[in-house]
């Protein structure tokens, strides 16, 4: 494992070698979710569509389980985007 170093700019931003980038296929506008754990900072590229087909099956799957019907799911749902409503 190779270690490079970088610094972080003024606004925060971190620039990741461009070997890395291109090592994980990173293009200007690719999202990341970030975390902190322990004091590390862990950075993973999103691929949304992939990540929203294992959200959608994982929530089909569990509707199927609790046998909720739609109208139950978009309450839920709702409930959950508005708690205070």
């Amino acid at each position: 494992m190779k270690i490079e170093l970088t610094k972080a700019s003024s606004r925060g931003q971190v620039v990741i070698p461009k070997e890395i980038r291109e090592r994980i296929g990173i293009q200007e506008g690719t999202p990341f979710a970030v975390s902190l754990i322990s004091g590390i900072v862990f950075m993973k590229k999103l691929d949304i569509e992939a990540e929203f087909e294992k959200l959608h099956k994982w929530g089909t799957k569990l509707a199927k389980k609790k046998n909720w019907k739609e109208t139950e799911v978009n309450h839920i749902i709702h409930k959950v985007r508005n708690p205070k409503k």
